[in-house]
Formats: C-alpha cells, structure tokens, sequence
C-alpha cells in the first residue's frame, strides 16, 4: 500500500512539485495545494483518502492571498493549526503531522504551538531523505495505516466515490474492535456503513449471505431504536455481539465487493 501524503505549501515549484517529484522514488504519493484555505477544504472532503499532512510554517492562508500574491504573513501558521483543530474536532480523525519550513524567524516563535500537535519540524533546503523516512515511520506506526493494510481486501470497496463517505465509519468501528474500546457509537458506525451499501446489494443473496444481512439489520435496529413502550434506550449488546456484528459485515462486503466486479 502507498503512503499518500497532503502537502500545503506556497512554493509551488520550489517545494511542491520536487517533493512530489522525489517522493515517487519512495512510494509516496503528494498531493499539494498552495494554501491553507484549499489544502484544507480537500483534507475535509477527501481525508481517508491520506496518511499524512505536512504544513509550510509561512503559508497563504487564503486562495485570495495566493490570487493576489500576497506575501505570506508570520502568524500564517496559527491559522494552519486553527483549520486543523477544527477539522479533527468535526471528523475525530488523527492523521500524523509534519511542518516542513524554511521560516526565517526563531523557531521558538512557533515551536510550542506545533510541539503541542506532536509534530515534527523540518527545514527546507535540507536532504528530503529524513523527511521520506520520518513519514514513513509515523505512516507506519499509526493505527489507521495499520488497520487499512490488515483489512484491505475489504476496503477497496470504498474505493468507489459513491461509497467513500462512510470509509471513515468503516475505520472507526475497526479501531474500535482492534482496541476493545466498544461503545454505542461502534453500533452506530456499522448500521451506517450497512445502510449505506445494502441498497445496492443484489436481490438474490447466497445462503451464507442473506442470513448475515438479516442479523445484521435486526439487531443493530433492535438496540439503537427506543423501546416502544416506554421510550427508553435499549442497553447496548455485549462487545462480543458488536464484534460478531463487525466482522459480519466484513463478509458481507467481501461478497458485495465480488458482486461489483
């Protein structure tokens, strides 16, 4: 599996394009944008779609800036971490950061700020080599990248674009069952993954698949919906059944991906 990378940087030919260039020797695929504004508008779109983001310091923050040349400010980074929080707020989703810069103030100016994302800092100028295997090794070790290379048979499915919205949900119920941290939402991410599928499933299913649909449907309807007698929330079902639940629909997308051939 390539690691595939979302770079923001304003130094388009500089930067950009020789790291994209460079980076195909190392399995690494970078997609770039110029801007805060638009890196992070495709980051919020397409972000299962990456492993990993690395930021320039001193950046355009806007298209508008970058429209009108505008010289990139000192504080561009703030701003940066800003759409960052607000993104990993909105999307509980973690990916591993980078800034590469060749900000001319103290470092100390803005270390703290990216010390307390657990990124790493480099300088631009510098052999790319440290940058290709620092990527490689955070890619590698985060729980996301890990869980796509165990179940990938699994998630080319999402591959298709009318599918990808509910890839996040794919990964989230996963790392719920890899970590044995169950909860509703667990439930909750794999009756949405289900529903958004099940309509396009054929109508004639195999015996060893209709009876895992039917489950599946019952029993995350019958515990995420009120009783309706009294209104009352229906406690959550064992974590063995949620797991059971989890891994049914793995086989059921592992039929529906055979399906779509």
């Amino acid at each position: 599996m390539n690691i595939k990378v979302l770079l923001i940087d304003d130094e388009e030919e500089a930067i950009c394009k020789k790291l994209q260039r460079n980076a195909k020797d190392e399995g690494i695929e970078i997609v770039y944008f110029c801007n805060y504004e638009a890196g992070f508008a495709e980051l919020n779109r397409n972000f299962t779609q990456y492993h990993a983001l690395v930021l320039d310091a001193k950046c355009w923050k806007t298209q508008a800036e970058q429209d009108n040349d505008h010289d990139p400010t000192d504080d561009a980074i703030s701003e940066g971490l800003r759409l960052l929080g607000e993104f990993e707020h909105r999307t509980a989703y973690f990916l591993p950061v980078v800034v590469n810069t060749g900000f001319s103030f103290p470092e100390s100016y803005f270390s703290p700020q990216i010390n307390a994302i657990k990124a790493r800092i480099f300088r631009k100028g510098t052999d790319p080599d440290n940058l290709w295997a620092h990527l490689k090794n955070i890619v590698a070790n985060s729980q996301t990248y890990q869980i796509e290379r165990k179940y990938a048979d699994v998630l080319v499915v999402f591959e298709k674009s009318e599918y990808a919205s509910v890839k996040s949900d794919v990964l989230a119920f996963l790392k719920d069952i890899e970590t044995e941290t169950i909860t509703r939402d667990t439930l909750v991410s794999i009756r949405k993954v289900f529903e958004t599928l099940s309509n396009d499933f054929p109508t004639s299913q195999p015996d060893n698949i209709h009876p895992l649909t039917g489950v599946i449907w019952k029993m995350t309807s019958w515990h995420l919906h009120p009783d309706k007698r009294d209104k009352k929330q229906r406690p959550l079902p064992s974590p063995y059944l949620v797991k059971a639940m989890g891994y049914a629909l793995l086989d059921v997308l592992l039929w529906f991906k055979n399906e779509m051939k």
